[in-house]
């Protein structure tokens, strides 16, 4: 429970601090995320960045609305229209300036070490009032799970399979990432 306020709160606190040089968020039918049969559409990607003693975290958060900035830069500005996430934690355990691309097994304790899906999530007046967490890494079977991360120039692909007892959670996301850090 502790890690999915940590990406919760990493996805409020940071927000949409910058951004890349982008604008134009992919909004690919391919961008997903399933769960049982219930398939979530993904129209955004964030990356956030926190320092942490002696390396580098890292929160991944998709979503299906854009998530912006406070004209103080302080502050997230969540759109009342949010209405699921997923979002991932690698912890690299290592100094990096970027998001390092690769495959992340699950590790528990560094690398990637959390997830969280959420859907029904009510928003009124630029925060969460109401969300239900469908799953979280307390759900994984045997710790089997994984995200791909590549990139190509400004976009990312995000490919990720959980074996949970919920069943396999997966999804995939291509496209423009907005860069808070």
């Amino acid at each position: 429970m502790k890690k999915i306020v940590l990406i919760l709160s990493a996805v409020l606190a940071f927000g949409c601090s910058g951004s890349d040089d982008s604008s134009d968020i992919n909004q690919s039918t391919n961008n997903f995320f399933k769960v049982n049969n219930t398939t979530y559409s993904i129209t955004n990607a964030n990356i956030n960045k926190q320092s942490s003693g002696d390396g580098t975290v890292f929160f991944i958060t998709l979503t299906n609305a854009e998530v912006s900035t406070s004209s103080d830069g302080m502050h997230a500005v969540i759109p009342d229209n949010l209405t699921h996430l997923a979002s991932f934690t690698l912890d690299m355990h290592s100094v990096t300036n970027q998001l390092p691309t690769g495959t992340f097994n699950f590790q528990g304790d560094y690398g990637f070490d959390a997830y969280s899906i959420q859907d029904n999530i009510i928003v009124e007046a630029g925060q969460i009032i109401s969300k239900n967490v469908v799953s979280d890494e307390s759900d994984f079977i045997n710790q089997d799970g994984r995200i791909i991360i590549t990139r190509t120039g400004d976009n990312y692909n995000f490919n990720f399979n959980l074996v949970t007892s919920l069943g396999l959670i997966q999804g995939q996301y291509t496209g423009d990432v907005t860069k808070n850090y």
